[in-house]
């Protein structure tokens, strides 16, 4: 599966599942566009990215900002003139017992989660359809689809149970918006798919599980397979859908979650 000259922009590349698809996708002949909070999150990531011609140009935004989501597509134009491919990765996760739940924190989960996807796609959105096509994968989380952490919530000897309400709804909302549009931007040659992910190995699942190795190993032995996902298969799936070989791919949540959620 290749991806040579296609104009990738990749949020939030230094954590989740930004750095493998950033590797993955060069690899694959795209032209990524590296977007963080700072340059210097960004910057080891552009470095891999640079492999290939155009690639590796840092676009230091926060997403939640309107102004700057506006700035950012600006500097796409201007640099490359079109955007072939979104990887919406930006997100944040959150455990807090129902009990502590205030306004301003399922506010924040949900500025965080879903509006700062929302305002990617969109501008993303109006350059594809201008130029007759574009692919979109988001990266979720099956928390939006179970309402809790599978594998995690269950095993209180490893780690402390996940409170996942707020950050749940959050990730059920940007997979219900993508099922939606999905369908909706289908005859606009736009293909938006969501990985709908968990137990998947990266910064945010490790710390999660404690950030020990002796925890990390006994959620490991949880897994049906006694494996944890690799980052690699995520962005591998990531490169299927954005591939020629997905162009009938419309508003697909797809779960990867090494067995435990089926």
């Amino acid at each position: 599966m290749r991806l040579d000259g296609k104009v990738t922009l990749i949020t939030g590349v230094s954590q989740y599942m930004g750095p493998a698809f950033t590797r993955t996708f060069t690899d694959a002949g795209a032209i990524v566009v590296a977007q963080d909070r700072t340059q210097a999150a960004a910057e080891p990531h552009a470095e891999y990215a640079a492999r290939n011609g155009e690639g590796g140009t840092i676009l230091e935004a926060d997403l939640t900002r309107p102004d700057d989501v506006d700035t950012m597509f600006s500097a796409i134009d201007e640099q490359f003139g079109r955007l072939d491919i979104l990887v919406s990765n930006y997100g944040i996760v959150g455990s807090i017992p129902f009990d502590e739940l205030d306004e301003e924190h399922v506010h924040d989960m949900f500025e965080q989660n879903f509006f700062s996807f929302y305002r990617v796609t969109r501008a993303a959105v109006a350059r594809m359809k201008s130029q007759g096509g574009g692919k979109i994968v988001a990266i979720t989380g099956l928390a939006g689809i179970t309402g809790a952490a599978t594998l995690l919530t269950p095993f209180v000897d490893v780690v402390p149970p996940a409170y996942l309400s707020a950050y749940g709804a959050s990730r059920g909302a940007q997979n219900a918006w993508v099922k939606a549009i999905g369908l909706e931007l289908a005859p606009f040659n736009i293909n938006v798919n969501a990985i709908a992910q968990e137990n998947v190995d990266n910064n945010l699942m490790r710390s999660g599980a404690g950030g020990t190795d002796e925890h990390w190993n006994k959620l490991v032995s949880r897994m049906p397979g006694k494996k944890m996902v690799s980052a690699e298969e995520s962005a591998n799936l990531g490169l299927y859908l954005c591939s020629d070989l997905t162009d009938t791919f419309y508003g697909q949540v797809i779960p990867l979650s090494g067995g435990t959620y089926r």
